[in-house]
């Protein structure tokens, strides 16, 4: 409070603190962090077996991340400060989708690995110009992991002139599993593969073995 001659005359009132009550993008970037984390180490253990275990410990820094930015959330509504909620709230949303389509930025990553070194496995593989339907799928290992307590699993990238693997009997067809047993240790019987197709007769075949 200040008299008529702008001196200040001290009431006893505290003195307001400036607003907190505004939008911080420091959440919203731990959490991006966090699931870079979480998807590159994952991504690289299941097809280079490079970095072990830290996936696991990414994923529990995020699930610290949720439970800290939910109890934050409370706490700035329950104070009313809107503004500073969003921000809090947004980190949240992040995490939640990330979670329910991790598959899918998985396989993503599969595609943008497959664009980036696109001629690379065409040549490889081979083209529509040279169809395969007389001597089976041509078969590329795109990459495995294996632990003792999930056994092991096989990705490999398949170019099918007739795509006859994408069929739901194509590893039962004989011409189709005696390529793909070819490559891998495990017998087909003892494994559930899924197949994924990128684009035209290029397949990701995810075989996950016990």
């Amino acid at each position: 409070m200040a008299d008529q001659l702008g001196n200040h005359i001290d009431t006893g009132a505290p003195l307001k603190s400036p607003s907190r009550d505004r939008f911080t993008a420091g959440p919203v970037l731990i959490v991006l962090v966090l699931a870079g984390a979480f998807f590159f180490s994952t991504y690289a253990s299941n097809n280079f077996d490079r970095y072990g275990n830290f996936w696991l410990f990414a994923l529990l820094l995020a699930f610290v991340a949720a439970v800290a930015n939910l109890v934050l959330l409370m706490i700035r509504l329950c104070r009313r400060r809107w503004r500073a909620s969003i921000s809090v709230a947004a980190a949240l949303g992040i995490l939640v989708v990330c979670f329910l389509a991790r598959y899918e930025i998985l396989f993503g990553i599969d595609w943008a690995r497959f664009q980036i070194f696109r001629t690379h496995y065409i040549a490889a593989l081979g083209s529509d110009a040279d169809p395969t339907s007389t001597k089976g799928p041509r078969i590329l290992n795109w990459g495995f992991y294996g632990y003792f307590m999930t056994g092991e699993f096989y990705r490999k990238l398949v170019y099918d002139g007739t795509d006859e693997i994408a069929t739901p009997k194509g590893f039962e067809s004989t011409r189709v599993r005696q390529v793909v047993q070819g490559t891998m240790e495990n017998s087909l019987s003892n494994c559930r593969p899924v197949v994924r197709r990128i684009e035209g007769h290029y397949y990701l075949v995810d075989i996950a073995c016990t």
